[in-house]
């Protein structure tokens, strides 16, 4: 394995996400979240379900890249990675991770309530 990667089972994405200068994962809504929300680039290499929808969704907010699982190698998650370190988008993760909401309970809590009155 090279000395500046890491390979890791559980951890806490809150503490982790905002020290990583990238993440690459699966796709999931929560690490997709956990993400966006640190301000930190990203790379998803989606494999089933709705991690397709929010691999396209990190490309279309310009939070990073999404590589398709059968073009997974080391030339191509470079060129990812690279992409996804890009100053530009560097700036754009940090400007959306600002307009994320963490109390989403509360704010469907609400609208509930605004409904049903």
């Amino acid at each position: 394995m090279e000395r500046d990667c890491i390979v890791i089972d559980e951890v806490n994405h809150q503490a982790l996400f905002p020290r990583a200068a990238a993440v690459v994962h699966h796709g999931g809504a929560g690490t997709t979240y956990a993400a966006a929300r640190a301000g930190t680039p990203q790379v998803i290499i989606p494999m089933f379900s709705d991690q397709f929808y929010w691999g396209w969704r990190v490309c279309a907010l310009q939070i990073g890249r999404t590589l398709s699982l059968n073009e997974l190698n080391v030339q191509n998650l470079s060129v990812a990675l690279r992409a996804a370190l890009d100053h530009v988008v560097s700036e754009r993760c940090k400007h959306v991770s600002k307009q994320l909401v963490v109390d989403g309970a509360a704010t469907a809590a609400r609208q509930l309530l605004g409904e049903i009155r």
